[in-house]
């Protein structure tokens, strides 16, 4: 986490400044059985192969 976001001298976001991401980049797990539940729904929705799914 940052204490505060990197500015520009114009006030906006120096997306040159930021650090680089700590979590590798994919799909994350479900964090519980709601979220399972939900993206189930979305990949259902989705017409997205089950072996897509995360969690």
């Amino acid at each position: 986490m940052l204490d505060r976001f990197p500015l520009t001298a114009n006030g906006k976001l120096d997306r040159a400044a930021l650090p680089a991401p700590t979590t590798p980049p994919g799909p994350a797990l479900a964090a519980g059985p709601g979220e399972k539940v939900l993206g189930g729904l979305f990949a259902a929705a989705l017409a997205v192969p089950e072996q897509a799914r995360a969690g």
